[in-house]
């Protein structure tokens, strides 16, 4: 069965209103970046990318299945190591921050931000690097584009700024892919200084909010069409062209005369 942003189970698409179905629209943070996604061209509006995620929104509600798109390694990694992650960055930093269980939404994003200071009005999302490629690019900016996914923490928990902490941890044996060994994924000889990068620092932006909102309401139209597609499309077996038809009239006709 599929389950909504809380975990709450839906019900299937025949017993949804279209209120309720319209609700379930709500963009996670983390595909923020991806749903602002424009076309190539400077007048197309949504880009290959946006359609995607929303047409995949869709179809989870449509086929009452959770879609899987990022069971990798490297998130694994980060789930199992989320806690280590938030020690290092406490002791780099001399704070006690814990992990933040409390998902928001505002019914048109939702998230989940892993460390939220009160005090500061800051938050702070974990990334444990899978390697030290990856780690190492956080340095330069080179990395993953994360700045949108923390403006929409900012929005939800009404807080001021925040950033990315990049964590370099050993990677458990059971998630090196084939053909690692153990020089490519421990890292206890390098300095805990030198194994935190903080990247992607971001401020409270409303006219990005506004943007976002806006573009909400375009593509819940998108959605909804979507989902109308699934209903109608593709239920069906084609009728025989007209000339068949025709002919088979014909041929009837010729044999009723005779």
């Amino acid at each position: 069965m599929y389950s909504d942003i809380f975990g709450k189970e839906v019900p299937l698409l025949k017993n949804l209103t279209q209120e309720q179905l319209a609700a379930l629209f709500v963009i996670r943070c983390s595909s923020i970046k991806e749903f602002m996604a424009k076309g190539r061209a400077k007048s197309e509006l949504w880009g290959d990318t946006a359609k995607g995620l929303i047409m995949q929104m869709a179809n989870e509600i449509c086929y009452a299945t959770n879609i899987q798109t990022n069971a990798t390694k490297t998130i694994a990694k980060g789930v199992v190591l989320e806690n280590d992650s938030i020690e290092l960055v406490n002791r780099m930093y001399f704070e006690n921050y814990t992990k933040n269980d409390l998902r928001l939404s505002n019914g048109i994003i939702t998230g989940c931000p892993d460390i939220i200071d009160h005090g500061k009005r800051m938050i702070i999302d974990i990334k444990s690097s899978y390697s030290l490629d990856s780690f190492a690019k956080e340095r330069f900016g080179k990395g993953t584009d994360y700045t949108a996914q923390l403006r929409g923490y900012l929005w939800l928990y009404d807080m001021d700024y925040g950033c990315t902490a990049h964590t370099l941890l050993n990677t458990p044996k059971e998630l090196w892919k084939y053909g690692d060994n153990a020089s490519m994924h421990n890292y206890d000889h390098i300095p805990a200084e030198d194994r935190v990068i903080i990247g992607n620092i971001v401020y409270r932006d409303i006219a990005w909010k506004q943007e976002v909102a806006e573009r909400h309401a375009l593509g819940l139209s998108m959605f909804l069409e979507y989902v109308e597609v699934f209903r109608n499309n593709g239920r069906e077996l084609p009728l025989p062209p007209i000339e068949q038809v025709v002919d088979d009239l014909e041929e009837i006709e010729d044999t009723q005369a005779a």
